[in-house]
């Protein structure tokens, strides 16, 4: 497992911001394959509850949906309500 880059972060922060309550998002852009965030379950960390987000992109292979890769991120939110 590994931490991801102070740039890395800002921009899944970003992704996860566009997706605001909704369980999953679609990006699509112009001659690339369509990338897609979902929320996939939630964990127990020793940091604290965690949500798991599963980011891939998807193409359709003989009917099935195929993901090429598939990273998987877990968000522990330690922040505290001021």
């Amino acid at each position: 497992m590994k931490k991801l880059s102070i740039g890395a972060t800002r921009i899944f922060c970003r992704l996860l911001n566009r997706m605001g309550k909704q369980t999953h998002i679609r990006l699509t852009a112009d001659e690339f394959l369509p990338l897609v965030l979902e929320q996939t379950g939630e964990v127990s960390t020793p940091y604290g509850p965690g949500k798991l987000y599963s980011l891939a992109h998807y193409y359709e292979q003989q009917g099935d949906l195929m993901r090429d890769p598939e990273m998987v991120f877990i968000v522990v939110d330690n922040r505290r309500e001021p």
